[in-house]
C-alpha cells in the first residue's frame, strides 16, 4: 500500500494540471500523447520511489506496472483516475485493488530479469 500512496501523491501533484491542459475530449492528438506519456512517467516514478519489497528488479516492475495503466485504460479513463486521485486521496486502496492483477503479472514477469 505505501507504493500506491507514493504513486497517488505524485499523480495528485502533477497529473491534474496535465489533465486540464490535455483534456482528452477536446485535446489535440499531440496533447493526448503527451498526457498519456506524462501519466505513465508519473506512475513509474511514484512506483520507483517506493517499490514493493518482494520486487527484485524495481525498474522493470515499475515500467511494466505503469504501462499496465496505459494498456488497460483510455486517455479519458486515465484523466478520471488522475482527477480521482487528486480529489480523494482515500481512493488509493480502490486504485490499488483495480490494478492488482497487473501488479501480480508484472511481479511474475520481472523474475527472469532479477538483478
Amino acid at each position: 500500500m505505501p507504493k500506491i500512496l507514493a504513486l497517488l501523491a505524485l499523480l495528485a501533484c502533477c497529473s491534474p494540471a496535465i489533465a486540464q491542459q490535455a483534456n482528452p475530449k477536446q485535446a489535440t492528438p499531440q496533447q493526448v500523447r503527451r498526457f498519456v506519456a506524462n501519466f505513465q512517467s508519473g506512475v513509474s516514478k511514484g512506483c520507483l520511489g517506493n517499490p514493493p519489497k518482494e520486487v527484485s528488479n524495481p525498474a522493470f516492475y515499475c515500467s511494466c506496472y505503469a504501462k499496465s495503466f496505459i494498456d488497460r485504460y483510455s486517455p479519458n479513463d486515465l484523466a478520471a483516475i488522475s482527477n480521482q486521485a487528486a480529489s480523494n486521496p482515500q481512493s488509493a486502496y480502490t486504485i490499488n485493488l483495480m490494478m492488482k492483477p497487473e501488479a501480480r503479472a508484472c511481479a511474475a514477469a520481472q523474475a527472469p530479469y532479477a538483478q
